[in-house]
């Protein structure tokens, strides 16, 4: 919930909205693609329920771009705190998913592994409804 995203995503011509993946987004079932970069997969604490949700958001031809966790990385599931050292957040939920793990989570949530890649050290894996 950037608004600095949002703005960076406008400025080069990209649809974007500034609002909650759980709530009732605007053209829900036709997008194209939807991106969770930056850990985003974590929404929630629930990797599952987050990549059902998104496989509702796009078309039945759409796809799913997400950013995971490298080979060997713990998958994990829970509660966290942010905390700068000047403040402490309250608790939320919050997940992490290794590459290893999304395969599986993906056909949980009637989604499949289409590709995987890194970029700068990063992995990200496409995902597409069955």
């Amino acid at each position: 919930m950037s608004a600095q995203a949002i703005r960076y995503a406008r400025l080069r011509g990209a649809p974007a909205v500034h609002g909650s993946l759980f709530e009732q987004l605007p053209g829900e079932g036709r997008w194209t693609t939807a991106v969770l970069a930056d850990g985003n997969i974590g929404i929630g604490g629930d990797p599952v329920r987050l990549l059902d949700r998104c496989r509702h958001l796009v078309a039945g031809d759409g796809t799913l771009l997400v950013e995971v966790d490298p080979p060997g990385s713990r998958t994990w599931q829970g509660e966290v705190v942010l905390d700068d050292g000047d403040r402490i957040s309250e608790r939320f939920g919050w997940a992490f998913v290794a590459v290893d793990d999304v395969a599986r989570l993906a056909d949980t949530a009637a989604l499949r592994l289409v590709e995987t890649w890194t970029e700068a050290d990063r992995w990200f894996v496409r995902l597409a409804r069955w």
